[in-house]
């Protein structure tokens, strides 16, 4: 599953366009925006563990965030990201355990605050729509603050004079004790702050 998402990533990105014959200067613009995401978890900690006596899963999923970004140059626009990330974890009990007579399921789950500060490079431009490059840094809270990258592509169209919808798949890593990854694929909306874009 997981290698046939990363395969539908790496198609999208093959078969964007690469420009459009007009660019517009994104030099002073601005754009906020919200989005809905869903994650996958890759890496150990998103491994499942089973034994004889219990089975532990941890998994990724829904989030939701917003965005701000600022036209720093014709091509460049620079800003920040609250991405609020949900994780969940089980453990079963297949049989009576030699510690005790204790046998059944439990879980838990949590939502995570991150602060990331990302780059958008715009590889096409016009009126109607744009594909950016997307990248950039932050803390992820994952059992306390951890530095972690993230990277990806960003596609919007414009559905009203100042507002567009958009689509992102992105890659994160997250240093820490135990490096882990996400995949997250993102849908939202940006709404033009000013002058047009």
């Amino acid at each position: 599953m997981k290698r046939f998402l990363i395969t539908i990533c790496a198609i999208f990105l093959i078969t964007m366009p690469s420009a459009i014959a007009q660019f517009y200067d994104l030099t002073g613009q601005m754009m906020a925006g919200a989005y809905l995401s869903y994650a996958f978890g890759m890496g150990d900690i998103f491994k499942d563990y089973e034994d004889q006596y219990f089975k532990v899963t941890s998994s990724a999923g829904i989030g939701f965030g917003g965005t701000f970004y600022y036209g720093l140059k014709e091509k460049i626009m620079l800003g920040g990201e609250l991405m609020f990330q949900h994780y969940g974890g089980s453990v079963e009990s297949k049989t009576t355990s030699p510690f005790g007579a204790y046998t059944g399921s439990g879980g838990a789950s949590s939502t995570k605050l991150s602060i990331l500060a990302n780059g958008l490079y715009a590889m096409s431009y016009d009126d109607e729509s744009a594909f950016f490059l997307s990248g950039g840094a932050g803390l992820y809270d994952y059992g306390g603050m951890k530095l972690g990258l993230n990277a990806g592509v960003l596609y919007r169209k414009m559905v009203s004079d100042k507002v567009y919808i958009y689509g992102s798949p992105r890659f994160h890593i997250v240093f820490g004790d135990v490096t882990f990854e996400l995949l997250q694929l993102a849908v939202g909306v940006q709404f033009s702050l000013g002058n047009k874009m």
